[in-house]
């Protein structure tokens, strides 16, 4: 999983990502998909070819792969945005999670199980990633809240991977830049992110509320 310092730099990307798109009238993922953008900040290549280990596009590498290292460079010295808080898909993107996300589909599935309720209203997207985000915040998900809490009861999914990679953090150790920033896991806040225009995008739910995600991951 990304540590803050790996989302401060994904924060740098994404905003640099949308001033170009914005700039050369293109789509957010023609530039960089969001899928790199992940191994991005994460491992912060520092060559065109470790760029394309990470998932970047052949084609992308060639007309922005000296732009795309400049970002990176930049972002590894940016000032830490404060304020700045994981997006709500963050823990859908780690590989280590899927058993996690596997045990909450199925623990809803077993207790609406003759409610007569279509299974899509409580497997939702939006309600499997913001279980595992609210948590993290210290907040109430909005399965647990009411009437989804009347129906289903109390759900006690671990935010820690049930399945962990044991090959993740020696790779990790491995790959990256070699920062010593400390990896500290972000706290819940209620103040709003930090704003990069509309580079921002605003969740919408009763807990998260005025909790600006990061657009890229939105698209």
């Amino acid at each position: 999983m990304l540590n803050d310092h790996e989302l401060n730099i994904l924060h740098y990307l994404a905003k640099e990502r949308l001033l170009l798109a914005q700039h050369d009238n293109q789509a957010l993922n023609r530039v960089i998909t969001s899928k790199a953008m992940w191994q991005l900040a994460r491992f912060t290549p520092r060559s065109k070819r470790e760029l394309e280990h990470r998932g970047v596009r052949a084609g992308t590498i060639r007309q922005y792969g000296d732009v795309i290292l400049k970002w990176i460079s930049e972002a590894r010295k940016a000032p830490r945005y404060e304020n700045l808080v994981i997006p709500y898909d963050y823990y859908a993107h780690q590989r280590d999670m899927q058993e996690n996300f596997a045990l909450l589909k199925k623990e809803i599935l077993e207790r609406a199980q003759g409610s007569g309720l279509c299974d899509q209203v409580l497997l939702k997207k939006t309600l499997l990633n913001d279980y595992f985000r609210a948590k993290s915040l210290k907040q109430v998900p909005l399965l647990q809240q009411s009437w989804r809490l009347e129906l289903l009861g109390p759900i006690e999914v671990p935010l820690e991977p049930l399945n962990p990679s044991p090959n993740e953090s020696e790779e990790h150790g491995d790959e990256s830049s070699g920062d010593s920033t400390a990896a500290s896991t972000l706290s819940s806040s209620s103040a709003s992110s930090t704003s990069i225009g509309s580079g921002i995008s605003t969740l919408s739910s009763p807990s998260a509320k005025n909790i600006a995600t990061p657009a890229f991951l939105l698209d």
